[in-house]
């Protein structure tokens, strides 16, 4: 999942809704940001948590700075800081879902599973309509080895976009682990048919969830 915060940063550019500005050097608060989101889009994380850092510097209430300095701290590991800033956007907006969906996944790296579902429910309860928050949750039910609540948020997550095939192939590993080997199979194979470069790494799981059927199966 953490490589889910890169892809965000990278999508914003590409959407051109966070431009870096030409000027070699940052003059503001949202010259350093978009220099940050420019780097995390590279993978050069470290220097993108400095300019988000100037980015507060200049304007200690930037609330997407603290976010993206958070998804970045997320991205090195640094998972405490990261908590800390997704805690500081709730200072500055308590109503921020995306604060709360990123602060449950510094918890859920963490192994912290009970603050972890909190915070992502509290997410849905606030954007009930983002399907990626119902997969987070499903995941970190999953870590925590709570089968069925995360099978049921895989299938919400589904039922809202069926052609993400992390989705399908999330769900099929928890269908695995629930030894429901037919389910697993039919899962992973959806997602092959989505993605076809998926299918150097699947078939043989395919085929191997499929060689533990029953007979008649």
């Amino acid at each position: 999942m953490r490589n889910a915060w890169a892809i965000v940063a990278a999508l914003l550019l590409c959407a051109g809704c966070l431009r870096p500005h030409p000027t070699e050097k940052p003059e503001s608060a949202r010259d350093y940001f978009n220099r940050g989101i420019e780097r995390s889009a590279k993978g050069d994380y470290h220097n993108a948590i400095d300019d988000f850092t100037r980015a507060l510097d200049f304007e200690p209430t930037y609330l997407d700075a603290f976010l993206q300095r958070g998804r970045a701290r997320l991205q090195i590991g640094n998972y405490a800081s990261a908590i800390d800033d997704f805690t500081k956007s709730l200072v500055v907006r308590p109503d921020c879902a995306d604060a709360y969906d990123g602060r449950a996944e510094g918890h859920r790296l963490r192994r912290e599973f009970v603050d972890a579902e909190a915070d992502v429910t509290r997410a849905i309860g606030l954007q009930p309509k983002r399907t990626m928050y119902y997969f987070h949750r499903g995941v970190i039910n999953h870590d925590a080895k709570r089968h069925t609540e995360a099978l049921h948020d895989y299938n919400r997550a589904i039922l809202f976009d069926g052609k993400q095939t992390d989705f399908y192939l999330k769900r099929g590993q928890c269908h695995f682990d629930m030894t429901d080997f037919r389910k697993a199979a039919e899962d992973w194979k959806i997602a092959c048919k989505i993605d076809h470069r998926l299918e150097e790494k699947y078939l043989p799981m395919i085929r191997m969830a499929e060689s533990r059927l029953p007979p008649n199966q």
